[in-house]
């Protein structure tokens, strides 16, 4: 059963506007200078406003990393829901792969600074939080999920675990 979602009041809706505006500007800078290139002083700076304001919104650099980390996460993780569905729709493997793939790498080449802070961890010491991390999980269960309907439907072999393919297929 789905939880009932409160409607925000004024307070709340600003800070969460506050938080994506925020998210925003952080994105670009990580596109310009990379992804260790974020810094809380040059998002304040684009911002307009002085940097010990961020620290309200993130406590620290690593939680504004995590704030990102989850904001690409969900993104992919939308992406390849949406071509997942045309997966099931496939006749053939080839084109269940190259749908899932081409879903994987537009998202990558599209969301460059994302795309660094999920898939290459550029960002010495710093590790998502599981909160951050879940729709990174989800994202892996879906992938095992299609990997699972299509040995079902006898477009790959059912004698190799649908994990076994799912590592392999990421590897890839």
């Amino acid at each position: 059963m789905k939880e009932a979602v409160l409607p925000l009041d004024r307070r709340q809706r600003r800070r969460q506007e506050s938080i994506e505006e925020i998210l925003d500007v952080a994105v670009e800078v990580m596109a310009e200078q990379g992804v260790a290139g974020l810094s809380i002083g040059e998002v304040a700076r684009r911002m307009g406003i002085r940097p010990p304001s961020l620290y309200v919104y993130f406590d620290s650099k690593h939680a504004l990393y995590d704030g990102l980390f989850a904001r690409g996460a969900k993104l992919v993780l939308a992406a390849v829901e949406e071509a997942s569905s045309t997966v099931l729709e496939t006749d053939t493997l080839e084109d269940a792969l190259l749908t899932a793939g081409t879903a994987i790498v537009r998202w990558s080449v599209e969301n460059p600074a994302y795309s660094q802070l999920l898939f290459w961890r550029p960002v010495p010491g710093y590790t998502p939080t599981a909160e951050a991390y879940a729709p990174a999980v989800r994202l892996v269960e879906l992938a095992r999920e299609r990997f699972r309907d299509l040995q079902r439907r006898g477009l790959l072999r059912d004698d190799i675990p649908a994990e076994e393919i799912q590592r392999n297929w990421t590897v890839l």
